[in-house]
């Protein structure tokens, strides 16, 4: 890997109940309030908190993590010296309920675990190692923060083949592994959770296939929903819709697949009236549904844009965006969305910076609005993943 190369993400009534459903679930899974203008959100923080929400980066190049406050109009404040993670760190993944977060290191056997400060936004090491397996990829949180799943495993190193672990996150941040790893294919690359909290969705790169994983509300526990399902080319990451009845994964062969999700099973089936298109963009990494569920987009590391689409409710076709791709630093290699709606966050890392780009909530364009280094460091070195808390 060199520097700047990443690792190998009735019609109105009709519409009406959709609506409503929509802003049901994102009301579950999007806790933060928010205008959803376009312009971001304006609320004040709550009590005893400076910023409205609180940002992390894992910087790839330089071992490190840094830390951000949100203010109320979206912007990112540093809050001082980068804290240090393991080799390599890839992605970051925050506790739906703002007390951890943990960075997957590309290069190492653990995770870096931190507690956040939910009045500073501080992070603190938790006790570790918080030892995984060779090469750790990514990790992702259920809805409930009660339990964690992570994936390891690099063609070429010391666990060739992808496996997806289980564990139970502690009151102090550690973590207890729940039964034997699972089958992710090779090189599993990212992975999410249904906003329902019953499915786990992975994309594995080189085998070229989407795992399913139904999750046991009890103890956490996964078993493999049917055989993997194929991917186009190198899938990178899975988005769900927030209704649950829709999953996207982005392929770095320059293409999004759509599914429909039997929501009983969490199967994937392609979609019968598109199950593909084209990005307009060249290498997609990184995916993201806007918490409204009307938009999603997508980040093309070798164009250095972002693709937009338009999803239709109803079936889930994607229709692209009359100005995407849209504009953004070097090599987006992370999409993240403002909890409280209104812009999406975007990490660089070739330009090391991250850019808020404002989101049009009548079209979905999107607008450039502000480029945010690291002012405590020379650069953020690298930034390959981005987590901005929801309290």
């Amino acid at each position: 890997m060199n520097r700047k190369g990443v690792p190998t993400g009735g019609r109105i009534r009709q519409g009406l109940l959709i609506g409503l459903a929509i802003a049901s679930v994102v009301t579950m899974v999007q806790c933060s309030s928010g205008d959803g203008d376009g312009g971001g959100t304006t609320t004040a923080p709550p009590t005893g908190r400076s910023y409205s929400q609180f940002a992390y980066t894992a910087n790839f190049e330089s071992g490190n993590v840094s830390m951000f406050g949100v203010d109320s109009t979206g912007a990112l404040v540093s809050l001082g010296a980068p804290l240090p993670a393991g080799r390599l760190p890839h992605t970051i993944n925050v506790d739906p309920r703002g007390r951890f977060a943990y960075v997957s290191n590309h290069e190492e056997n653990f995770l870096s675990g931190y507690r956040i400060n939910s009045r500073t936004g501080i992070l603190t090491p938790v006790p570790g190692p918080l030892t995984i397996g060779d090469s750790v990829h990514a990790s992702v949180f259920d809805r409930t923060g009660r339990f964690l799943y992570v994936i390891n495993g690099l063609p070429g190193g010391a666990t060739p083949d992808s496996v997806i672990t289980t564990h139970t996150v502690n009151a102090n941040g550690t973590l207890t592994a729940i039964g034997a790893p699972l089958s992710a294919g090779t090189h599993a690359h990212n992975l999410t959770v249904d906003p329902g909290n019953t499915f786990v969705y992975v994309a594995s790169d080189t085998s070229n296939n989407i795992f399913v994983y139904a999750i046991d509300p009890a103890t956490g526990a996964l078993t493999a929903v049917g055989a993997p399902v194929a991917g186009y080319d190198r899938p990178a990451a899975v988005a769900v819709h927030p209704l649950g009845r829709f999953a996207y994964v982005v392929n770095e062969g320059d293409i999004v697949q759509i599914f429909d999700i039997d929501q009983t099973t969490g199967a994937l089936t392609p979609n019968a009236l598109g199950a593909t298109i084209g990005t307009n963009g060249t290498r997609p990494h990184s995916i993201a549904i806007d918490t409204t569920g009307s938009f999603l987009y997508v980040g093309n590391i070798d164009s250095n844009n972002i693709s937009g689409y338009q999803i239709v409710q109803a079936t889930g076709e994607l229709v692209p965006l009359p100005g995407s791709p849209f504009p953004t630093g070097l090599q987006p290699n992370d999409l993240t969305m403002h909890p409280g709606g209104g812009f999406v966050y975007v990490a660089n890392y070739a330009s090391d910076n991250i850019s808020r780009l404002a989101i049009d909530s009548a079209t979905g364009d999107l607008t450039p609005s502000g480029t945010f280094p690291d002012p405590t460091v020379v650069d953020l070195d690298g930034p390959s993943g981005l987590g901005i808390t929801n309290f």
